[in-house]
Formats: C-alpha cells, structure tokens, sequence
C-alpha cells in the first residue's frame, strides 16, 4: 500500500490532484469533520447579517430565522452568497428593511450573479463589483469579509473536530483517496485541517474558490474515478443532490448524530462501500434518515 506523504501550500489544489487509489472519499467539512455549524451561524453569519443591514429592532426573529434556514431545514449548508438573499428577503418581508427602487434593481442583480457565477466567493463578488456600482453587493461582500474575521477568531474549542471522524479519515486514506469538498473559504478550511492533524491524509482541499461542489466532483471524477468508487459524505441535502448529480453514492453525516454516524461508517459502512455492497444495502436508507432530520419549510 502506498504510503501518504503530508503535503502543504499549493499541493493540495485541485488542478494538482492525482488519483493515487481507485476509491475516493470527497468529504464536506463544516457540521461534518468539524463541530462548526452553530458556532460560525450562530456566532458570525446571523449577528453580521443583522449589524450590516442595520435591522438591529428585528434581531430575534431574522437570527431565528437565519438558524432555521442554513442549519436545521432542507437549506442546511446554503452557499452563504444565497442564504444572504433568502435572509434579506425575508427582512424585505417582515418589514424589516426596504428597499428603494434603485436598491431593488441592485438587489435583483446581486441574485442573478448568485445564479451565473462559477464560484460563489469573495474573490468572484469583488470581480462582479467592478463592473458596476453596486451598493447591496458592497454590504454583503464587507459582511463576508467580517465574517471571515469573526470566524478566525473563534475559540478553539468552539472548532472542535468528531474524534470518529479523524479515526475514519486516517483509515480509509490507506485504501481511497481523500478529498475535502467544502463551499467555505481556503484559507479557513486549510487552517483547521492542518490544525487538527488531518492534512497527513488529504489528497486535495477543494473549496468554495474552486466553485461548486458539484463541479468540483465532477472534476475529480474526470481524474479517472468510477462513479460508483466515489462516497461522498455530508451533512447536508445539497451534499446529496451534488452526489447524484454525478452519478456518486453518498453518506450522510446526520445532524446531532455526528459522532454516532462517523461512527457506523467505520464499522460497517465503509467496508460495504470497497466491497461494491453499500449502494444496494444501506445508502437509501440512511439518505431517509437524513430527509428526516432536515424537513422542508
């Protein structure tokens, strides 16, 4: 078996990226490896959000609203670039903030580059401002940027790694290539793997400058991957949607469970997984199971 040897710094790009085994794992991070979600949502997203727009009188409900919507519903692990517009929506709908007609049409068009862009990131926002004065897209883009701070000052304990998930990493990097699919920044994402130890297993870091996770799998599979060889896991049903969209099979890292699912994949998933048995005996199932976590609104 071919031993891994722990790479930094630009090796782990994606247009470096090599399939070394016939197996790959592409690998979600926030609310999946890291116990992040509630601490960056609760602590950064929703509370920027509310101070940027300066809709401070309506705090509770939006900050309810903004938990709902990006951790506990079908929407769980939205780009932040679109979940900004169903919380701005939803503040134009409570009355909380009104736009004028000018706002409007610049709002309008801060969501059609949400639907065109092939990278939903800072960098990508900061190219569309160039092209026009476009005052909403300058609040959200300084909102990133100062969740982006607020993020890396965290404590932290408020970053804590599932142990299950670092034991299962390590073991299945020995037989699978491992990818980390995320829609987060770089430089966070390679900060806290690199942190926790785990970069020792990765074959590529694959975030949201890459653009969607959709196309990033599809990316990786052109390096030679079967379908059927490629788990993706997640938390979240856009994680899913982005498996089947390429035709991948896919395990779900269950919200509250997360320790519970690492756990169940180590013991009899993974091996149903090299052994060609996972998709016919288990996958759908345990994608009820998380339908069943993350109801509709």
């Amino acid at each position: 078996m071919e031993k891994k040897i722990t790479r930094i710094g630009d090796d782990f790009a994606l247009n470096k990226a090599k399939a070394k085994h016939d197996f790959l794992l592409c690998i979600d991070s926030d609310g999946c490896v890291f116990d992040t979600m509630n601490a960056k949502h609760k602590l950064c997203f929703a509370p920027l959000a509310i101070e940027f727009f300066k809709i401070e009188q309506y705090k509770d409900h939006l900050y309810d609203f903004w938990q709902d919507f990006n951790l506990y519903t079908a929407t769980r692990g939205i780009n932040r670039f679109k979940g900004i517009v169903a919380f701005l929506e939803q503040a134009k709908k409570i009355k909380a903030l009104h736009f004028s007609c000018e706002e409007e049409q610049m709002f309008d068009t801060y969501k059609q580059w949400t639907k065109e862009t092939t990278s939903l990131s800072n960098k990508s926002l900061e190219t569309f401002i160039l092209s026009q004065d476009n005052t909403i897209a300058k609040t959200i883009l300084a909102w990133s940027i100062a969740v982006n701070e607020k993020i890396a000052a965290l404590k932290h304990e408020e970053k804590k790694l599932f142990i299950n998930a670092k034991r299962l990493i390590a073991k299945a990097s020995e037989y699978a290539d491992i990818a980390v699919v995320s829609s987060a920044p770089g430089a966070e994402i390679h900060e806290e793997w690199s942190q926790a130890h785990l970069t020792q297993y990765v074959n590529t870091i694959c975030t949201q400058e890459d653009g969607g996770k959709g196309k990033i799998i599809s990316t990786l599979l052109a390096l030679g991957y079967k379908p059927d060889n490629v788990l993706v896991i997640g938390d979240a049903l856009s994680d899913l949607e982005n498996a089947k969209k390429n035709a991948c099979l896919f395990f779900p890292i269950l919200p509250d469970e997360e320790e519970n699912s690492w756990q169940a994949l180590e013991t009899t998933y993974l091996d149903e997984f090299f052994s060609g048995s996972y998709k016919t005996n288990s996958e759908k199932k345990l994608i009820e199971a998380l339908y069943k976590k993350l109801p509709s609104t």
